[in-house]
């Protein structure tokens, strides 16, 4: 028969790893958007310089030009293989490809309207910013997708080993 004393320390020890895995998960991700945030504001701040205000607001019509294309073709790979639990070699290939497929896909789309968009908001050079900006969609299509392995392990006991 086991003491009371013995039965508080085995379930209190697993609660308390995994309570810490979350901190430190959370702790990343917290981190990681203050570093997005600080480098968004610093390359404001260097366009801000840099640019008159009516490049500035080219900049912007460019920018969310492409944002428009890469809201409507979110798939959501990442919060599914966080939810698949033990995510195999296999389905990290496959959405690594249908995420390479989109990147194009949503640059070829951007290369396409460049021309239109400059048309509708009647500023030509907003194709050349255009043009130049679809190599940002492009890159995004090879995100490595294992980074979710990364946030999944640090907030909870998961780990395929895979980035």
């Amino acid at each position: 028969m086991t003491n009371q004393s013995d039965t508080i320390a085995v379930t209190s020890g697993p609660r308390e790893g995994i309570a810490r895995r979350t901190v430190i998960g959370a702790g990343w991700m917290i981190l990681w958007r203050m570093a997005t945030r600080v480098l968004g504001v610093l390359s404001t701040f260097v366009l801000a310089r840099v640019l008159v205000p009516a490049d500035f607001g080219l900049i912007a019509i460019a920018t969310t030009f492409i944002g428009i294309f890469d809201a409507f073709s979110v798939f959501g790979l990442q919060d599914a293989l966080i939810r698949e639990g033990r995510p195999d070699r296999d389905l990290y290939d496959t959405a690594f490809t249908i995420g390479v497929i989109r990147g194009i896909a949503n640059t070829g789309l951007v290369v396409a309207g460049a021309s239109l968009a400059a048309e509708f908001f009647g500023d030509p050079r907003l194709a050349a910013v255009v043009l130049v900006l679809a190599i940002l969609a492009l890159c995004d299509g090879f995100e490595n997708i294992a980074i979710v392995d990364f946030v999944a392990t640090c907030s909870s006991t998961r780990s395929s080993g895979y980035f």
